[in-house]
């Protein structure tokens, strides 16, 4: 049997406490530390990734029907369509829209959230299915063919933006004529 330090056997088995080690707080020393007077405050080291503003990027953002939510960068050259992989959102082309409207490139880029994503608010949210992501894309390039109608449009999908990207796109060659779109 072991002893402790004060010559008391010691038993097996769960510890229990049997003294207070809280210290008080008029120590100073209970709870955080405090910052020395005239220091700047905490910065949490994870806010540094934290979603920058949209508007650093892109340069307008709209809502159709205060439900869909478009952001819009640059208004020349080629119109650069972008459908967002899901679990992301329009914001994933911010990078991308910020380098396209600059020289050399001098293009638009056009990115929207599908419903259940970013700033998207319908009252089906869950609704995901291929039929419904197909039709607001759908609905959102019609938008799109009327605010730029001389320029071309490319369509850019990420994961099931592709997807949904390549679907539309069949839709609309097989079931739709061109004077219906615009």
């Amino acid at each position: 049997m072991a002893l402790s330090s004060t010559g008391k056997p010691m038993t097996s088995g769960p510890i229990k406490a049997t003294q207070n080690f809280a210290v008080p707080s008029s120590t100073g020393m209970g709870g955080m530390p405090k910052p020395p007077l005239g220091s700047k405050p905490f910065k949490d080291p994870m806010s540094k990734f934290d979603p920058l503003p949209w508007n650093e990027f892109f340069d307008s953002r709209e809502m159709i029907d205060d439900v869909v939510p478009v952001y819009y960068a640059g208004t020349g050259g080629h119109v650069f369509f972008c459908m967002h992989g899901a679990g992301h959102s329009a914001l994933s082309f911010a990078a991308l829209a910020r380098i396209m409207k600059g020289a050399p490139y001098n293009g638009t880029t056009v990115a929207f959230d599908f419903r259940g994503h970013g700033l998207h608010k319908c009252e089906n949210e869950n609704e995901l299915s291929q039929e419904i992501l197909i039709a607001d894309t759908i609905r959102v390039l019609r938008h799109v063919i009327t605010k730029f109608p001389d320029q071309s449009i490319i369509m850019v999908g990420h994961s099931m933006g592709g997807s949904i990207a390549t679907k539309a796109m069949m839709h609309i060659e097989t079931e739709l004529k061109d004077d219906e779109l615009s």
